[in-house]
């Protein structure tokens, strides 16, 4: 078993919110879509899996050989594995497979990275389709140094195109994609939010404070002087200051005090913010919309295994592709019951019944019986698979007799004839053994030939091994499993078996902790406000103009407005800058110094304080600085690698593989994505301090 990290006490309340909140993990391994807490006890064995027999003792000897650390005998029990797949039919062994990835790097720990790079090869028959077999060839081969890295760039394509053919898994991926990034996303769009509307408080509670007597923000003449200083106007303006600010406040807190929660106070403070904003800030404040808009969408998906797990296409897929458990089997019967024709459930019965029948003909024959019941897919695969299990069929009777059963292999070549029609390549290998099983020499020969023309395959050993195993009858008996093993799967349209039975409604946006981020809102309520939120953006910023709104006077930085300015000085230019010009004689140059001192003394506080939250947490610095949408692209980054590092585990896990196949430490992308932001942070702001 992989040794699993032992937790923080941070990383305890971060996995508290994981098993809180995401894809459910109560349900026992042989149901697919639901996930087993990732604990020890919770490793289900191999054994537990309805595979054969001769399977199971052989996995066994898989992994005792692997305990040994003897690669030589694990590599010959992987051979033997691969031939006892075939000859069952079924296409993937992923629960050995995924088995065999967590006993890995334990049982090859002292060896080479060639024999690694070997052993690693010799899985892949395992299971074919499952991508982290071809991903872990991957790695072994760069293990290997700069001579792999062409054969891991082959392996690493193979496992991304194994992908598609693994719908299961895949779901799994997306369910933990999208639940550690709504993590990220919202605490990004609450800061980001929030930086935006501080960045811009001063001029939003100016232009609140208009609305309040107040002194003038510069004294231009003697009498202006004279009454700032009346004790009168100074507790006056100060109360009108404060009246302010409690306005501005309460303004800003209105949608979460009726109860819309933060979100929606999130979006508020970005529309109001970007009547204010540059257009760089703009871009962000779009940005942050945009995400709320998605963090409902990407809840549902971070749901998807509980939601997927209720259909019965999984239990379809699981029972054609791998193995059939008894609460698949009772699925495909109850659709069965439904519909008594219908393709996929009875494909899986039929599925389940060759893949744990070892030859035996009543087994074969029920199978046979569930084939010719389901309605014709298109493609030609329910035809292939019923070729097949005539051939198997004719082989069984080997055990009654000396020779093949030749009506099971007539039915077979009309069955693959029919599938030859629909363009399935996988019925001309079948047609071509059974017209050889049946000595129909030239009708072999000529399927042969349409086949060779036919197929995209590098190796045509296959056409040495077809009249090989073929050339004498007498034979046919003593290669039963040979012959076996040249059937080919027809295989399935894998996402189109898997989603079998889905329906949009199991989707259910979700977001955590809805008592404080959407308050009385549902969570798909968060996606329509976010996007009214957009909409009010684009508006304002297209309209703002026509209002005369503070701003911050890009020499000084004092914030005034076109109507305070001209009641200052009788000009629509900044009252600070304009006294530095004038500087009337009856005003004190001490109070012009102190000004200018406290001028000075906040503008060194913003050159130090931005550049100090940009190393410390990049993109901070970067939003507060006016270059948002840099600021949260490493924003993002970061809260994405604390996420996954904190929850090093991924809630949901492809238990239909392999309960043990999670908690082997720390992940890869943590420390290197933590380094990547770190360091392109403390080099923008380098780079930036001169702006």
């Amino acid at each position: 078993m992989a040794h699993k990290c032992r937790p923080g006490s941070w990383t305890i309340a971060l996995a508290a919110l994981a098993s809180a909140w995401s894809a459910p993990t109560s349900a026992a391994p042989s149901e697919p879509g639901k996930y087993p807490p990732q604990t020890e006890a919770a490793v289900a064995p191999v054994t537990e899996y309805p595979l054969p027999e001769d399977v199971l003792r052989e996995a066994a000897s898989l992994f005792g050989a692997m305990r040994r650390n003897d690669a030589a005998s694990a590599s010959t029990a992987l051979g033997r594995l691969a031939e006892l797949r075939a000859t069952a039919q079924v296409p993937d062994l992923t629960p050995v497979a995924a088995a065999f990835l967590a006993e890995f790097p334990r049982a090859t720990e002292g060896d080479t990275p060639v024999v690694r790079r070997a052993l690693a090869a010799d899985a892949i028959p395992l299971a074919p389709d499952y991508p982290p077999m071809h991903f872990l060839l991957a790695r072994s081969e760069m293990a290997t140094g700069v001579a792999g890295v062409g054969r891991a760039a082959t392996a690493a394509i193979a496992g991304v195109e194994a992908m598609a053919r693994y719908p299961r898994g895949v779901v799994a991926d997306v369910a933990n994609a999208a639940f550690y990034l709504v993590l990220a996303l919202l605490v990004i769009a609450v800061a980001v939010g929030l930086m935006l509307l501080l960045r811009h408080l001063a001029q939003l509670s100016h232009d609140i404070g208009d609305a309040f007597p107040a002194a003038p923000a510069v004294a231009f003449s003697l009498s202006d002087v004279a009454q700032s200083r009346k004790a009168r106007f100074i507790i006056g303006s100060g109360l009108g200051r404060v009246l302010g600010r409690v306005v501005v406040g309460l303004v800003l807190l209105l949608p979460i005090a009726l109860g819309a929660g933060l979100l929606a106070g999130t979006v508020f403070w970005v529309v109001v913010a970007s009547v204010y904003a540059r257009r760089a800030e703009v871009a962000g404040s779009i940005l942050v919309l945009l995400a709320i808009a998605a963090i409902p969408i990407l809840g549902a998906a971070s749901r998807a295994p509980a939601a997927v797990a209720p259909a019965a296409g999984p239990s379809f897929w699981t029972c054609i592709r791998e193995h059939c458990g008894e609460r698949d089997a009772v699925r495909a019967t109850r659709r069965i019951q439904e519909m008594p024709d219908d393709t996929w459930a009875r494909l899986a019965l039929a599925a389940r019944e060759v893949h744990t029948a070892s030859l035996r003909p009543s087994a074969l024959a029920s199978a046979a019986h569930h084939l010719e019941s389901a309605r014709p897919d298109g493609r030609g695969i329910v035809e292939t698979w019923l070729g097949n299990v005539h051939v198997l069929r004719s082989l069984a009777a080997c055990e009654a007799g000396d020779k093949a059963d030749g009506a099971a292999l007539a039915s077979a070549a009309k069955a693959y004839e029919g599938a030859t029609t629909r363009g399935n390549p996988a019925a001309w290998y079948g047609l071509a053994l059974a017209q050889g099983l049946a000595n129909n020499r030239d009708g072999m020969e000529g399927t042969l030939k349409d086949l060779v023309a036919r197929t995209t395959e590098d190796d045509l050993s296959f056409v040495v091994r077809i009249r090989t195993l073929t050339a004498s009858s007498s034979e046919v008996c003593a290669n039963v499993g040979a012959i076996a093993r040249e059937l080919r799967n027809p295989g399935v349209p894998d996402w189109t078996v898997y989603l079998d039975g889905v329906v949009a409604a199991s989707f259910v946006p979700v977001i955590p902790f809805p008592w404080l981020l959407t308050g009385r809102l549902p969570a798909a309520g968060v996606s329509f406000v976010a996007v009214a939120g957009l909409i009010a953006v684009i508006a304002l910023v297209s309209v703002r103009r026509r209002f005369r709104l503070a701003a911050a006077c890009p020499r000084c930085g004092t914030v005034s407005c076109t109507r305070c300015n001209r009641h200052a000085s009788g000009f629509d230019y900044c009252p600070t800058c304009l006294l530095e010009q004038v500087r009337p004689a009856f005003l004190d140059p001490l109070d012009l110094v102190a000004v200018q001192n406290r001028q000075s003394a906040r503008a060194r506080r913003g050159r130090l304080l931005v550049p100090l939250l940009g190393i410390l947490v990049p993109g901070s610095g970067q939003v507060l600085a006016g270059r948002p949408v840099r600021g949260i692209v490493m924003l993002v980054v970061l809260a994405t690698a604390v996420s996954r590092a904190g929850i090093p585990v991924p809630p949901a896990i492809d238990a239909g593989a392999y309960g043990g196949q999670a908690g082997q430490g720390l992940p890869l992308f943590p420390p290197i994505a933590l380094c990547l932001v770190y360091c392109w942070s403390a080099m923008d702001v380098w780079l930036s301090r001169a702006r």
